[in-house]
């Protein structure tokens, strides 16, 4: 497979186009801010319209113009969403709705396997795991440790 860079400012602005026509839309992942649920240069997301959304939802936002994260939903604030990454131990970011450009429905794993992040076994992980966020970071260290 050709590997071909795009800068992220005409990806987002595809993708934005592509699900305003109500389609999906699959791009590889950068980065290790969502460890251990997305490994950054292997896995895929299929991303799609920003509808029902609920904490515990992986979007993708736009926090500042032409800075684009994939983060996890931890909280709604009235019209502020409050977002963190699986591999994070603090920081956070916030976003007004009008932001939100899509949601993961799915991972696809660099075998090709996908994952329904919407299925309740994958909810009920991403909650354990926010639920650990104390001892993540020793967590996040032993996996490094292991697999890197």
């Amino acid at each position: 497979m050709n590997k071909k860079i795009i800068p992220n400012e005409i990806l987002f602005s595809e993708i934005r186009k592509i699900i305003a026509s109500g389609k999906e839309a699959v791009f590889r992942v950068k980065g290790r801010s969502m460890l251990p649920f997305l490994k950054g240069d292997c896995d895929c997301v299929r991303l799609g319209p920003p509808t029902d959304i609920q904490v515990g939802d992986i979007l993708l936002f736009e926090s500042t113009p032409g800075h684009f994260i994939l983060h996890r939903l931890v909280a709604i604030e009235g019209e502020i969403f409050v977002f963190m990454g699986d591999g994070n131990c603090y920081g956070r970011e916030k976003c007004q709705r009008s932001h939100i450009i899509g949601k993961v429905n799915a991972v696809i794993r660099e075998n090709g396997k996908e994952v329904d992040c919407n299925s309740v076994s994958e909810r009920r992980k991403a909650r354990i795991w926010r639920w650990l966020l104390p001892v993540r970071r020793y967590l996040l260290a032993i996996r490094r440790r292991l697999y890197e």
